[in-house]
């Protein structure tokens, strides 16, 4: 109980900071790539208004099954807020995250949810930088994920690359690693 949602059975946010740690140890000491996706339902709050809370808690539970079959046994999937999740991908390149990411948003919007629920998703992707904390590595995948809110809902932004320093001391995103 202490380290899953009673509702999803996702983890909670008490592992979160151990579970990002890992990978990001994984990628300091053996050049290991690693992502998250942050998942975030659209509009939730109308279908707890419309349909009411017990809709919306099935709504949830339906989801998080969706997402599951997509997912594979090494992933870790949280419910780090109300209608928001994070989905830690080892082994996964920020180009390969993305793809998945549209994948899960297309799963979610396919078909309604009990009938006749219509839901949609943003998400973001963000691979883990060389030198980054799992704070900062977690707000640059949060500040996609409100881009793609602000600029219309139901997609998936690829976060920017850490600032890294150049020859002339002024900032440019470092690329994403691929594999």
């Amino acid at each position: 109980m202490a380290t899953t949602d009673p509702l999803t059975g996702c983890l909670n946010r008490s592992q979160l900071a151990d579970i990002l740690n890992s990978q990001i140890q994984m990628r300091e000491r053996y050049e290991r790539v690693s992502s998250l996706i942050l998942l975030d339902l659209d509009y939730f709050k109308l279908i707890n208004d419309q349909w009411g809370h017990l809709a919306g808690d099935k709504v949830l539970k339906e989801m998080t099954l969706r997402l599951r079959k997509r997912l594979r046994e090494s992933d870790q999937l949280f419910r780090i807020g109300g209608e928001e999740f994070m989905i830690v991908l080892p082994e996964t390149s920020q180009q390969e995250g993305n793809l998945l990411a549209h994948q899960l948003l297309t799963s979610i919007s396919a078909r309604p949810f009990l009938e006749d629920i219509k839901v949609t998703a943003s998400a973001s992707i963000a691979e883990v930088s060389k030198g980054e904390t799992w704070s900062v590595w977690l707000n640059r995948a949060d500040q996609a994920l409100y881009e793609a809110k602000s600029q219309g809902r139901n997609q998936v932004i690829s976060a920017a690359g850490q600032l890294e320093p150049d020859s002339q001391g002024l900032g440019e995103p470092m690329p994403p690693v691929t594999s």
